[in-house]
């Protein structure tokens, strides 16, 4: 089973302040953080959903395994949006509605972290691959016992995401598909560690990922 991400990190960034994904967090910007964890949890390719200040964030953080695409409705809709537009870039067929294609893609899971969670330890990513490769449909990692990120998605439950346009965006369609998710728990509190403001980037700074 091979291995893909999503990264929305289209917003406004309005309670930071300043411009979040590019913001200094131990010497290095925060969502290079976020890519890096992904890479060593083992997503091959990598969509970055843009949208505020887009063209900066592109140049800062182009590489070979890493893709974009552009939320041009960034600033009047939500993370859900932005999951189906990086879907849809990675899984060419999904935009059509298509689900049997004479090519489908060799992806078979994909991971959806927004890009203000920078530190995921990698050994988190692997137990949920392993959830994955078990059959799961999505896997989430679980800290004393709450849910965090990122959301590992089976190809099938990609297809349904990409339909959804119930209540409570992301979070509606996770709440709606309890049944077929295994939550792993795990010793990483940077699950729950995002940067929203700049009280909460201070804390991040004081955590350590041994894959950063």
């Amino acid at each position: 089973m091979r291995f893909v991400a999503v990264v929305p990190a289209a917003g406004l960034s309005s309670r930071m302040g300043s411009f979040k994904p590019l913001m200094d967090l131990n010497g290095k910007a925060l969502i290079c953080r976020t890519l890096n964890s992904l890479r060593a949890g083992g997503a091959e390719k990598i969509c970055v959903v843009t949208g505020h200040r887009a063209e900066e964030l592109e140049a800062a953080i182009a590489a070979p395994d890493v893709c974009f695409v552009r939320n041009p409705d960034y600033a009047s809709t939500g993370m859900l949006e932005s999951v189906q537009l990086g879907l849809k870039a990675i899984f060419p067929e999904l935009s059509e509605g298509r689900r049997n294609t004479a090519e489908p893609t060799s992806y078979g899971a994909i991971f959806i972290l927004p890009g203000d969670i920078p530190l995921v330890c990698p050994e988190t990513m692997q137990a949920l691959k392993s959830a994955a490769k078990g059959g799961a449909q999505i896997v989430r990692p679980s800290h004393n016992g709450r849910a965090g990120h990122p959301v590992l998605l089976s190809q099938k439950t990609a297809y349904e995401l990409l339909s959804y346009t119930g209540p409570d965006g992301l979070r509606g369609f996770l709440k709606g598909h309890l049944p077929e998710t295994i939550f792993v728990e795990t010793d990483d509190s940077a699950i729950h560690a995002d940067a929203d403001t700049p009280e909460e980037c201070c804390r991040l700074s004081g955590l350590r990922n041994t894959a950063q």
